[in-house]
Formats: structure tokens, sequence, C-alpha cells
């Protein structure tokens, strides 16, 4: 188990608000009233609202919403993250119809004949997003954890494909 770490504000968000809407067209007003937080033991980024602050000299396991596990470009956001802001992507997005949809909640890998470039996509399905996925060579595989794969209800309410 990871030891509790400190929590400094990201020293430079500006270039990674910039990143976020370059890549995934997430554009920095979005973010307005929040605050991305550093982990300094293992360069993961955090999100919080603005005021939030942790207390100071206290070590935390966690601190708001995990964001990234690497920094970009490296990283990819997290589907936490995905979840929370995917609705709002203009870049880097998959929309899935209900078929693929449900095959990558099952774990299969899918067929997409639009996404030439490799690279991590937000996917969304009817209504709403699944979360990260990474592209290459013309499949989307799944990057959700195994937990929600194994939750996939039929009766989701998406419509019969």
């Amino acid at each position: 188990m990871r030891a509790a770490a400190f929590f400094i504000p990201l020293p430079e968000p500006e270039a990674l608000l910039a990143w976020l809407d370059a890549t995934y067209g997430l554009p920095a007003d979005l973010f307005a009233g929040h605050r991305f937080w550093l982990r300094t033991d293992s360069g993961t980024l955090w999100l919080t609202d603005a005021g939030t602050v942790p207390p100071p000299g206290v070590r935390l396991d966690a601190f708001g919403l995990l964001a990234f596990r690497d920094a970009p470009p490296r990283g990819r956001p997290t589907n936490t993250f995905a979840l929370r802001f995917g609705a709002h992507a203009t870049k880097s997005v998959l929309e899935l119809g209900v078929a693929a949809s449900r095959a990558l909640l099952a774990g299969e890998p899918v067929a997409v004949a639009d996404a030439t470039e490799t690279g991590w996509r937000i996917v969304r399905g009817p209504g709403q997003v699944l979360g990260m996925g990474w592209v290459a060579e013309g499949q989307l595989r799944s990057e959700l954890p195994r937990s929600w794969r194994l939750d996939v209800d039929p009766a989701t309410g998406w419509p019969d494909a």
C-alpha cells in the first residue's frame, strides 16, 4: 500500500488546460471554479473545487477526483475524469451505438473505421459517457475497470441494436 503524501497546487495549470483543450476540446472555462493538485510522491493529478485546500502539514491518500495517473502529454485522463467531463469533449471522441457499446463493456475489441490515428479516446455510448478507450490499427480496446465490465446489464435502457 502506498504511503500518504502531500499535495501541492499544480505549478503550471495553464499548460494542462491548454492540452485538455487541444486534445479533447475541453475548454479552460469548463474548469473554472476548480483547481488541479499534484501528489508529490506519485505525480498523479487531482481535481477539487477551487476553494478546497488540504490541511497544512497533513499527508493524504487521496484529495478530490483523480484526474491523471501521469501528467500529460504522456498521461491520459482517468475513467472517472472522463465520466465527469467527457460529455463536453469535442475532440478525440468515439460515439458508439448500442451493439458496439455492449461489446466494449464486455471487454471485446470494437472495430472503428473512422479512427485512423492511434491514441486515447473518450468513448460515449447511447446517452452516456462510458470512459476511456485505446485505438490502434482500427480497433478500440476498452480501458474500463473490469468491475465496470462485469456489471453490464442488458436492461440498461439502451434500445435494441
